[in-house]
C-alpha cells in the first residue's frame, strides 16, 4: 500500500517513466589537491515542465559545480525525470496566468526524486576525475522552489 501524502486532498497516482541525462560537462583545471580535500559547492535549480494532454510532468534539475580551487564552474549536469500522473487534472491546474499550479508537497516529491537521481548520475559520470568527490549533499529540498 502506498504511503499517503498528508497535505494533498487527492492522492496522486504517479509513475516514473524515464530518466534523461540532458547535459554533463567538466572543465579542465589543475588537480592541485591529490589528497581529496577540495571543497565543492553546488548551484542547484529545478524547473517543472508539463504536457497536460499526456498527463506528464518533467522535473529538470540543473547543477553547476563550484570548487574552492577554481574561480568558475568546474562542471555540471542537467537531468530530467519524466513522471506520468494518472489523476493529473485532479492535482495540477492551469491558472489564470497560463501557468500550471503544482501543489508544493507534490513538487517536493518530484524534486527529491530528481535530486537523488542526479546525485547517482553525477557519482557515475565524474568518478575517477577531479570531480569524483563532488557529491550532492543530502538536503531538505522543501525550501527550494522550481521555476
Amino acid at each position: 500500500m502506498a504511503k499517503k501524502i498528508k497535505d494533498l486532498p487527492i492522492q496522486p497516482i504517479i509513475k516514473i517513466n524515464g530518466i534523461e541525462l540532458i547535459r554533463s560537462f567538466q572543465n579542465n583545471y589543475p588537480n592541485t589537491n591529490p589528497d581529496k580535500t577540495e571543497h565543492f559547492s553546488f548551484d542547484v535549480t529545478f524547473e517543472q515542465r508539463v504536457r497536460e494532454e499526456l498527463k506528464l510532468l518533467f522535473c529538470v534539475l540543473n547543477v553547476n559545480i563550484l570548487s574552492d580551487k577554481a574561480e568558475a564552474f568546474v562542471g555540471g549536469i542537467t537531468v530530467s525525470c519524466e513522471f506520468s500522473i494518472e489523476n493529473f487534472s485532479d492535482l495540477i491546474k492551469l491558472n489564470k496566468n497560463g501557468l500550471y499550479d503544482i501543489p508544493s508537497e507534490l513538487e517536493r516529491i518530484f524534486n527529491t526524486i530528481t535530486y537523488s537521481t542526479a546525485r547517482g548520475m553525477m557519482f557515475n559520470i565524474f568518478k575517477g576525475t577531479n570531480l569524483g568527490n563532488a557529491i550532492l549533499p543530502i538536503s531538505d529540498l522543501s525550501n527550494l522552489k522550481s521555476k
